[in-house]
C-alpha cells in the first residue's frame, strides 16, 4: 500500500517557532557571513581549549603578616600564621587532587592505610578545613581579622574527581 504524501501533524506554537528558528540557523550558517562566524567561533573554542585547564593557585598569603588593629595583642599574629599555614596547605591539597600525580583517582578508589588513596586525600582535606574553622572561629573570639578566602576555603566542597589531562 502506498504511504501517503503528506502526514498531518499536531503542532504547537513553541514547536513551530523552534522550527522557524532552526530554518534561520541554517540558512545563515549557509551564507558566507555565517561560515566565517562559525570559522571564527570553532578557532576561539579550540584555543581555548588548548591552553591549561587550571590556573595554579598562588601559596602565598593574601593578608599581611601583621595584625592591623591599633590596640593589636599577641593572639593575632601567631594565630593569623597558622591560618595562613592551614590555608596554603588546603590550596596545595586542591592542586594535588586536580593533578592527581600518582593517578590514585583511579587506581587507589578504596580507602588503603599506610598507602595514598583518593579517599585519603578527601579524609585529608576535610581534616584540614576542620583545622582552618577552629582557627577562624578563635580569631574571631580575639577579634583578628580574618583573611580574604579563608572562609571559602573552610567550606568549600573538595575536588570530586583530577582534571582531565
Amino acid at each position: 500500500m502506498p504511504l501517503p504524501l503528506a502526514i498531518p501533524i499536531a503542532i504547537g506554537a513553541y514547536e513551530l517557532a523552534a522550527l522557524a528558528a532552526a530554518a534561520v540557523a541554517a540558512a545563515w550558517l549557509a551564507s558566507p557571513p555565517g561560515q566565517e562566524a562559525s570559522r571564527k567561533t570553532a578557532q576561539a573554542l579550540s584555543e581555548a581549549l588548548s591552553k591549561p585547564k587550571s590556573v595554579p593557585i598562588p601559596l602565598a598569603p593574601a593578608i599581611p603578616r601583621t595584625c592591623p588593629r591599633t590596640e593589636c595583642d599577641d593572639k593575632c599574629g601567631p594565630l593569623l600564621a597558622k591560618i595562613n599555614k592551614v590555608m596554603a596547605e588546603l590550596r596545595r591539597r586542591i592542586t594535588d587532587m586536580e593533578i592527581d600525580e600518582y593517578n590514585l583517582y583511579n587506581t587507589r578508589p578504596a580507602a588503603t592505610p599506610g598507602i595514598g588513596s583518593w579517599p585519603g586525600h578527601l579524609q585529608q582535606f576535610r581534616n584540614k578545613q576542620a583545622q582552618l574553622r577552629r582557627l577562624l572561629a578563635e580569631a574571631s573570639t580575639n577579634g583578628c581579622p580574618i583573611p580574604p578566602g579563608a572562609w571559602h576555603l573552610a567550606t568549600r566542597n573538595p575536588p570530586k574527581r583530577p582534571l582531565p589531562k
